[in-house]
């Protein structure tokens, strides 16, 4: 759990030094392109016994799509652009699709679901 810890101070003291987000950016991309596989798998594996599951990977990929549009922002291509608050949308909409998941299955375990 510490090694978690030094490689996020380790990103962070980078992109101060170098006045940049680049690591941060690329560093979120990497990590959800490895959540985005992780899940496609799990999905397919598991995908009909939890429901979960297409939940899980549909949040990731609009989480990686984020990351990606937070990066191509942070670069010269989109400083300033009207489209920021699109970018920042899509953040809201992952954690949306999370939040409806939890509520869904938090439902089904206290048998509040409707059928």
């Amino acid at each position: 759990m510490i090694l978690f810890y030094f490689i996020a101070a380790g990103i962070a003291i980078l992109d101060i030094i170098l006045y940049s987000e680049k690591f941060l950016y690329f560093s979120q991309i990497i990590l959800f392109l490895i959540m985005a596989v992780l899940s496609y798998k799990n999905y397919f594996k598991n995908g009909k016994n939890y429901k979960f599951s297409i939940y899980s990977f549909v949040a990731i990929i609009v989480g990686l799509i984020y990351w990606i549009l937070m990066s191509l922002m942070g670069s010269q291509i989109f400083i300033g652009s009207k489209t920021t608050p699109f970018v920042h949308g899509i953040n809201f909409l992952f954690f949306f699709i999370f939040l409806y998941a939890i509520k869904k299955i938090t439902n089904k375990k206290n048998g509040k679901e409707k059928k």
